[in-house]
């Protein structure tokens, strides 16, 4: 799990994992993916791709129904 710092639009400015904090240069997002409601699994997750202020770039998301956030992985 990732502990971030929203900005005012609600994308992520800065993120915390493994006791190091990453502030946030870019980003894209959100992209929205919604699980199939009629299944009961209508948990809504906002994907972000970012890039730290050293280059190194994640993925992370955001549950909307629980405003909590995590790291889906990173790129190489």
């Amino acid at each position: 799990m990732v502990t971030p710092c929203d900005d005012a639009q609600g994308k992520p400015a800065a993120f915390s994992h493994a006791g190091r904090t990453h502030r946030i240069a870019h980003l894209a997002g959100p992209e929205r993916i919604a699980g199939c409601w009629w299944e009961g699994r209508d948990k809504t997750r906002d994907y972000f791709e970012v890039e730290d202020s050293a280059g190194r770039r994640f993925w992370i998301f955001r549950v909307t129904q629980t405003h909590k956030w995590y790291l889906h992985g990173t790129y190489e």
